[in-house]
């Protein structure tokens, strides 16, 4: 079974989109370490919370995160 986990603010990283797409964590569940999600262009990016970086309200439904794409 999938992790299943969607990203904060996905816009931020793949941009607008308006077919619907919903970047979620395509991992296992309970995985060890950053989550991942790849968009329909194949591209793959992964994703973790970041609790120290003070720059978002950090709340539970907006959570500061650090992203990155994965070659």
């Amino acid at each position: 079974m999938k992790c299943g986990t969607i990203v904060p603010r996905q816009n931020e990283i793949v941009g607008e989109r308006s077919d619907g797409y919903l970047a979620e964590c395509v991992l296992e569940r309970n995985h060890l370490g950053p989550h991942e999600f790849n968009t329909p262009e194949g591209e793959r990016y992964g994703w973790e919370d970041d609790t120290t970086c003070n720059c978002c309200n950090g709340e539970l439904d907006d959570p500061c995160y650090v992203f990155w794409k994965i070659k």
